[in-house]
C-alpha cells in the first residue's frame, strides 16, 4: 500500500485514485467541461479544480 501512495505522488499526472474519479464525475455532471473525451490529464486538472 506505501509502494501505491509513493507512487501516486510520483505520477499525479499518468495515475488517478478512485476518490478523484468520483470527485470528478460529480463535478463533471455539474459542470460540463468543454470535451466530451477526457484524457488522463484533463481528469487530474479537473480533479484539482474539483
Amino acid at each position: 500500500m506505501i509502494n501505491l501512495v509513493r507512487l501516486l505522488r510520483l505520477t499525479p499526472v499518468l495515475m488517478t485514485s478512485t476518490k478523484q474519479m468520483g470527485d470528478v464525475a460529480l463535478h463533471l455532471a455539474r459542470h460540463g467541461y468543454s470535451r466530451h473525451v477526457l484524457e488522463n490529464r484533463d481528469i487530474v486538472t479537473v480533479a484539482t479544480t474539483a
